[in-house]
């Protein structure tokens, strides 16, 4: 096995608060990220009844971020992203992301890391901010760049 998994299901959040774009820093890999994540799975099956379970689980986990602290969460686009991305843990592979647009109503500062997140940290950024940055994933920014075309 050379450290590359299939195509992974995950969901994704474009969470936004005025004019800046809510993302954070994954574990180990130090790249700046879309919060969500994976899709749970049992024996390759989708094991959550909805991409968007998924998410508010991930939210959960990486800030502490209820359902209710979000507002007008849609779907961003009619079809999932696939892409190269780096696992929390550095791991190169490609996922499927089905990207939600929301409205943080929590403020920023209130989100807390829960002590088992494997997040180190969490940024507001501008959309240029996002879309300029190296540190951003590729697949992150693409998901930026067509909700806001």
């Amino acid at each position: 096995m050379t450290g590359r998994f299939e195509v992974r299901p995950a969901a994704k959040a474009i969470i936004l608060t005025e004019d800046e774009l809510l993302v954070l820093v994954a574990g180990q890999s130090h790249r700046v990220n879309l919060p969500g994540g994976g899709i749970k799975l049992v024996d390759n099956n989708i094991a959550e009844k909805t991409p968007l379970q998924a998410l508010y689980r991930e939210l959960r986990k990486e800030l502490g971020l209820e359902a209710t602290g979000l507002a007008n969460v849609q779907p961003a686009f009619d079809y999932p992203l696939v892409g190269e991305t780096t696992s929390s843990d550095g791991k190169a592979g490609r996922s499927e992301w089905h990207v939600f647009s929301a409205d943080l109503i929590t403020p920023f500062a209130a989100l807390q890391r829960p002590p088992d997140s494997e997040i180190t940290n969490k940024y507001l950024m501008t959309v240029y901010e996002c879309l300029a940055s190296p540190n951003v994933l590729e697949l992150a920014k693409r998901a930026v760049r067509l909700f806001f075309s």
